[in-house]
């Protein structure tokens, strides 16, 4: 039987997932998937090294893997126990009679900046501390997974965007104005379902403790440094190597950034207590790098 290429992709991308479901790594499912595609094409076997090899020595993927990795890092710099009580902090100074909601978003959306696996766990204890103890703790869970994933349909730093931006040749801004509607109907959902018929206050805090908590300011200039190099400096590398591609320099932009910003949380934030990269050789690591290779 002849199979059309939009079905071949969608049997082995159903395989892919029903590999999954047995606790195969996704990056390995998805690696041998590829070659699987490469075989079903017409693809002899004698020729899959060598197509294997040069998508390996692809300078995309090595650019993308080191960006998600540091990602990774500045997430958890994001989810330190600091940096959420600061970000606790400024969701109660939004707080009151018109405010309660949005600063209730504000807790898991800010976490939610720097994408992190299973990074929902880290902004949960936030919802779940800063939230009323009457608030049942399903209200609570909901509310933290729902708008801690609203930015991810544009914001530069998720995976699936940097993934995106390297295929296509749209530019960086462009892309993130025609996706950021969707962030409005998620949160518009999420009013809608969870926050419109609920009755919540915030827990009151020590107001002597918040004062030694960092700024806000010294919480997200590392993000909006990794935002601004993504978004100003493509045109840069551009300019400076021409033989670079599209995808190469946005990825190098974003590179730039990152290392900007950790440089800035190593040597600007000494009470920043986590060793750096301790977390970077780690099998939840390795198959975030192999789902990314795949």
């Amino acid at each position: 039987m002849d199979f059309s290429a939009v079905a071949k992709i969608l049997i082995v991308f159903f395989g892919v997932l029903t590999i999954s479901r047995i606790r195969i790594p996704l990056g390995v499912g998805l690696i041998g998937g590829g070659l699987l595609l490469d075989l079903w094409s017409g693809k002899s076997l004698q020729v899959l090294p060598a197509d294997f090899w040069q998508a390996l020595m692809r300078p995309e993927l090595w650019l993308l893997t080191i960006n998600i990795s540091l990602i990774m890092e500045i997430g958890h710099f994001m989810a330190s126990d600091e940096n959420g009580k600061a970000i606790v902090s400024l969701a109660r100074r939004y707080g009151g009679k018109h405010g309660q909601a949005a600063s209730l978003v504000l807790i898991p959306a800010a976490i939610g900046l720097v994408p992190l696996p299973g990074g929902a766990l880290f902004s949960a204890p936030l919802v779940g501390q800063s939230a009323e103890n009457s608030s049942s703790p399903e209200w609570k869970a909901a509310v933290n997974y729902w708008f801690r994933h609203i930015l991810e349909y544009w914001w530069p730093l998720y995976p699936v965007v940097i993934v995106t931006l390297s295929i296509f040749t749209l530019q960086t801004w462009k892309f993130m104005l025609l996706q950021i509607p969707f962030t409005f109907v998620s949160l518009s959902a999420g009013y809608f379902f969870l926050l419109r018929h609920k009755t919540f206050s915030f827990t009151a805090d020590d107001p002597a403790s918040e004062q030694e908590l960092p700024s806000i300011v010294q919480v997200l200039l590392p993000i909006i440094i990794i935002v601004l190099a993504t978004l100003l400096l493509p045109g840069f590398f551009h300019k400076i190597m021409p033989g670079l591609n599209p995808a190469s320099s946005k990825l190098l932009s974003m590179l730039t950034g990152l290392v900007i910003s950790l440089a800035l949380i190593r040597f600007g934030r000494a009470n920043y207590s986590r060793k750096m990269f301790s977390d970077l050789f780690t099998l939840k690591t390795l198959n975030v790098f192999l789902t990314l290779g795949g």
